[in-house]
C-alpha cells in the first residue's frame, strides 16, 4: 500500500502512462499541475519559454502549473515527455516532490545516465512501439533515474533556500491530493496557521482563481485522466472524485471541456490526429536511430542456408582467465577444489585474483620494514603446482556481499595501508623478488600484473597529490624492472556509451611512461560511474540500467573505436562482466543467466581478446544465509559444487569448430570440416518492468518467470547445403532450459529444502545436466535440414557429424 491507500500495482500503472509528442512547431501550453514535463533535444535545437536554446542531447524539466512555449521545426528533432507527477509522488510515499533537472546549468554522472536511459526510451519507442513491454521497461527506468538523481527536496517541512513556489506547489498538493475529500479553505487555513479569509486573498494571488473553483478544477483533471487511462463506468468515476453524482459531474465537464465525459473518452480513444503524430514521431525516430521501418523478421521467420567455406577461419572461444575473487580464498580447500575442476573441464588458463595486499594474506611490520610471505606463498604454491597462470589485479577493494544492489550483507576491508609512494613502492618490489626467489622468473615472467583503479574503495598509498596515472607508470617501471617478460595490465576501466569519456581515461594512459600490455575493462548495468578522474569506486547504492546485450555490443565497440582512435596496441579483456552484481540474485542460478551470458558473450567475443569468466564458486558469498543449497550467488558452481546452467554455456562454447559458417542475433554456425558442424542456438529473454522495480528479496526461486518480458518460443530452420547424397550423418542435441539441465528447477521440485544430504547433493549433480538427444539424417539433393525450437532463456548446442560405414 502507498501513503494514500493505492495500491502499488496501480502506481506503476500510472508511471507506465507516460505521454511524448514531437516538438516540430511552436507549442504554446501550461504544464498542467499533476504532470512532470521534460523536454529532450534529440538532434538541432529547441528553444524554451523564447530564452533557452536548447542542443543535442540537452534536456529540462518544466515547472509545474507554468505556461511554456517550446519551438521547434522539421528540421530539429526534439520530444515533449509526460509524466504523471502524483504517481511519482506515491511511489516515494511523499505528498510532493521538487525536482531539479537542466542540462545548461549542471552536468554530470547524473546527466549522462538520464540521458542514456532517455535515448532507451526512444529507441524501444522507434523499435517496439509504444506497448511494448520494451518500451514499459525502459520508461519505468528513467523514472527512477529522474527520482534516484534529481528529487532536491523530499516534501516534508521546509528546507534552506525554498522558493515562493516551491511553497505555493506544496499547497496546490494538499489540495490535489484531498480533493476527493470534503476538503474546505477553513481546514487549509487551520493546517497552515492562518485565518481564512488570509488564505482566500493569498491562494486567489497564487493561482488567480479562487479556492472552491480551484478544487473543482482539480476534480476535473482527475476525471479526465481516469477517462483516459480507465474504463470505470462514469458514474463510478464522479463518486469517485467527490461530485454528488455523474450529472453534476457531466454538467462541470463539459462547463470546462465543452464537451460531455462520454464525448471525450470517445473522442480520446478515437483520436485519428493523435494516432497521425505518433505516427510521425515513430517514423522520424526510425529514421534518426535507423531503425526499419517493418522490423526484421526473426531467424525464426527465414531459412537459413549454408555452406562450408575455410575462408571463415574464426578465433575459437577459450575459457582463458577465471575470476576467482580476493586472494584469500586461494587458501580455502572448497575453493582450491572447485577451481581444479573447472580447470580440468573448462579449460582456465589463469585465475584472477584482487587484494593481495591483504592483511589475510602478507603480514607486515611497518616499523622493521618486513614482510612475512608464508600465506601467499600458501595460495602461490598451490597455483604453481597446478599449473595455473596468475592475473593479479593489485587494486585494493572491499569485500562486500550484495543482498540487492543497494544493500550489503557483508562488508570488509582489511588492505595494507601505504602511507607514501615509497612505502608502497618498497612493499611492491620485496614481494615480486620474493616471487621470481621462490618460482623463478620463467614461471612468473608468465604471469599478468594489473593495475586496477575503478573498483577501489581505497589509494594504493597516501598521498596529498595522489594520480592514477603515477601510480600506473611507478608500478609498472618496477614490474618491467624486476620481471621483464611479465605483462601488465590496467586500468579495469567502465564500459560505457560516451566517448567523451573513454577518450580522457584512454588518452591519459597513452600519455605515460608506459602504455598497458593488456587493456582491462569491466563492464555491468548499472548508474555511470564518475568520470572526473580515473580513480573512480563504484560507490553504492547502485541503480540498474537496462539490461540488453545489443547496447553492451555497441558500447564495446565504441571502446574499440576509441582505442584505435588513440593507436593502442595492446589486447584488450573484459574482466568483469555480468547481468547483476548481486550476490542474493536467484537468477543467478537460473536458465536465465546461461542464454544472457552465451548472447552477450556472441555480442563482445570478436571485441576483446578475452572475456574472463565471471565468478569461479559461490564460495566467495558465503555469508549467515549460505545454509541455502542456492541463494543466487554469482558463482559458476554453488557451495556444494553443483554445477549451474551459466557452466554448461562454457562447456558448449568449448565444442565450436574453428571455421565460422554463419552468426546471427540467435545463432552461431561452426565446423571443423565438411563432416562436422557445430550449431549454438540461445533464446535470452529480456527482463521485464518488475525486475527493475523489483529488489531481490522480494522474489524467490519459484518466482522467476514473472520477470521476463515475454515467453514466446526461438523457430529456426537450418539448411546444410553442399553435402553428398546418401550420406548418413548423427545429429545430437543438447538442450538447457528451463525443465532440462537446470539445477534450480531440480531444487525446486524438492521444496527448495536446505538440509540436504551428500547422497541427495550427489543425486542433484547427477540430474543436473543437459538433454542430450540423438538423430541420424540421410542426405538428400545435396542438404541436411533442421527445424528446432527453443523455449524462453533455452540455450542448445546441436552437434552433426558424419556417420562413417
Amino acid at each position: 500500500m502507498s501513503l494514500w491507500g493505492i495500491e502499488m500495482n496501480e502506481v506503476h500503472q500510472n508511471l507506465l502512462h507516460i505521454e511524448i509528442k514531437m516538438i516540430d512547431e511552436t507549442i504554446y501550453d501550461m504544464a498542467e499541475p499533476d504532470r512532470l514535463l521534460l523536454v529532450y533535444c534529440i538532434a538541432g535545437r529547441i528553444v524554451v519559454n523564447e530564452q533557452k536554446t536548447y542542443l543535442s542531447g540537452e534536456f529540462t524539466i518544466l515547472e509545474r502549473g507554468e505556461e511554456y512555449v517550446l519551438q521547434g521545426d522539421s528540421q530539429n528533432i526534439g520530444v515533449l515527455i509526460n509524466m504523471d507527477y502524483y504517481a511519482l509522488c506515491c511511489h516515494k510515499n511523499r505528498d510532493s516532490l521538487f525536482f531539479f533537472c537542466d542540462s545548461m546549468q549542471e552536468s554530470g554522472v547524473k546527466y549522462r545516465e538520464l540521458q542514456t536511459s532517455l535515448e532507451a526510451v526512444l529507441k524501444a519507442l522507434a523499435l517496439h512501439g509504444k506497448d511494448s513491454l520494451t518500451f514499459m521497461s525502459e520508461c519505468l527506468l528513467m523514472q527512477k533515474v529522474l527520482l534516484d538523481n534529481f528529487v532536491i527536496d523530499n516534501g516534508e517541512g521546509d528546507m534552506p533556500g525554498m522558493t515562493r513556489y516551491m511553497r505555493v506547489q506544496r499547497i496546490l498538493d494538499y489540495i490535489y491530493l484531498r480533493s476527493t475529500e470534503k476538503i474546505s479553505l477553513k481546514n487549509l487555513s487551520d493546517k497552515l496557521y492562518v485565518s481564512p479569509s488570509t488564505l482566500s486573498r493569498t491562494f486567489m494571488e497564487m493561482t488567480g482563481e479562487s479556492f472552491v473553483s480551484y478544487v473543482k478544477k482539480v476534480r476535473l483533471l482527475k476525471v479526465r485522466n481516469e477517462l483516459i487511462k480507465t474504463d470505470k463506468a462514469i458514474t463510478n468515476i464522479a463518486i469517485d472524485n467527490g461530485f454528488s453524482n455523474a450529472s453534476a459531474m457531466s454538467s462541470a465537464f463539459r462547463e470546462t471541456f465543452d464537451m460531455l465525459p462520454s464525448e471525450f473518452r470517445k473522442l480520446y480513444r478515437n483520436n485519428e490526429e493523435e494516432k497521425k503524430e505518433q505516427k510521425i514521431l515513430s517514423n522520424r525516430l526510425k529514421q534518426f536511430y535507423d531503425v526499419p521501418d517493418v522490423q526484421n523478421e526473426p531467424a525464426s521467420k527465414s531459412q537459413m542456408h549454408i555452406s562450408f567455406s575455410e575462408e571463415h577461419f574464426q578465433k575459437k572461444w577459450e575459457n582463458k582467465i577465471l575470476n576467482v575473487g580476493a586472494a584469500k580464498f586461494l587458501n580455502n580447500a572448497r575453493v582450491q577444489r572447485d577451481i581444479l575442476y573447472l580447470q580440468k573441464n573448462l579449460g582456465i588458463e589463469y585465475i584472477r585474483i584482487w587484494n593481495i595486499c591483504s592483511e589475510d594474506v602478507i603480514i607486515w611490520n611497518r616499523e622493521l620494514r618486513k614482510f612475512s610471505f608464508v600465506w601467499l606463498d600458501s595460495l602461490l604454491d598451490f597455483c604453481v603446482a597446478n599449473h595455473i597462470k596468475l592475473f593479479i589485479d593489485l587494486g585494493q577493494r572491499a569485500e562486500v556481499i550484495w543482498d540487492d544492489e543497494s544493500k550489503p550483507l557483508y562488508k570488509k576491508f582489511d588492505s595494507l595501508e601505504f602511507e607514501s609512494p615509497e612505502e608502497w613502492e618498497h612493499f611492491l618490489t620485496m614481494m615480486i623478488r620474493h616471487m621470481l626467489k621462490k618460482y623463478g622468473s620463467a614461471v612468473v615472467s608468465e604471469w599478468i600484473f594489473e593495475f586496477g583503479f575503478f573498483l577501489n574503495e581505497k589509494p594504493y598509498y597516501i598521498t596529498p597529490a595522489y594520480k592514477s596515472t603515477q601510480v600506473w607508470d611507478r608500478g609498472v617501471d618496477i614490474i618491467r624492472r624486476e620481471i621483464p617478460g611479465a605483462k601488465v595490465a590496467g586500468p579495469g576501466m567502465y564500459v560505457l556509451n560516451d566517448r567523451e569519456f573513454l577518450n580522457q581515461i584512454i588518452g591519459s594512459y597513452m600519455k605515460c611512461r608506459h602504455q598497458p600490455d593488456i587493456l582491462t575493462c569491466i563492464s555491468f548495468p548499472y548508474n555511470n560511474p564518475n568520470g572526473e578522474d580515473a580513480l573512480t569506486s563504484f560507490h553504492e547504492p547502485f541503480r540498474k540500467l537496462s539490461n540488453n546485450p545489443v547496447e553492451f555490443q555497441k558500447n564495446l565497440q565504441i571502446l574499440r573505436e576509441v582505442l584505435q582512435e588513440n593507436n593502442f596496441q595492446g589486447e584488450l579483456v573484459l574482466t568483469e562482466w555480468n547481468f547483476s552484481m548481486s550476490n542474493r540474485n536467484y537468477l543467478q542460478d537460473s536458465e536465465f543467466r546461461s542464454s544472457v551470458t552465451a548472447e552477450m558473450i556472441m555480442r563482445g567475443y570478436d571485441l576483446c581478446d578475452s572475456m574472463a569468466l565471471w565468478i569461479a564458486t559461490d564460495q566467495i558469498g558465503i555469508a549467515y544465509d549460505t545454509e541455502k543449497v542456492l541463494n543466487g550467488s554469482a558463482g559458476i558452481l554453488s557451495v556444494d559444487g553443483l554445477r549451474k546452467p551459466v557452466y554448461f554455456v562454457y562447456t558448449f562454447l568449448r565444442q565450436m569448430g574453428k571455421y565460422r559458417l554463419l552468426k546471427r542475433d540467435n545463432i552461431l554456425v561452426t565446423a571443423d570440416s565438411r563432416n562436422e558442424y557445430y550449431i549454438l542456438l540461445w533464446n535470452n529473454k529480456r527482463l521485464s518492468a518488475r525486475y527493475y522495480i523489483t529488489e531481490g528479496e522480494n522474489y524467490g526461486p519459484k518466482d522467476l518467470d514473472s520477470l521476463f518480458s515475454d515467453e514466446e518460443p526461438f523457430e529456426a530452420e537450418i539448411l546444410i547445403n553442399g553435402l553428398k547424397d546418401n550420406d548418413r550423418f548423427k545429429i545430437k542435441n543438447q538442450i538447457l532450459n528451463k525443465e532440462k539441465g537446470n539445477v534450480l528447477k531440480y531444487w525446486n521440485a524438492m521444496d527448495c529444502y536446505n538440509e540436504l544430504s551428500f547422497e541427495e547433493i550427489e543425486y542433484l549433480k547427477q540430474i543436473s545436466v543437459p538433454e542430450i538427444t540423438l538423430e541420424e539424417q540421410i542426405i538428400h539433393r545435396g542438404c541436411l535440414r533442421l527445424s528446432l525450437e527453443l523455449q524462453p532463456n533455452e540455450v542448445r548446442l546441436v552437434t552433426i557429424s558424419r556417420v562413417i560405414g
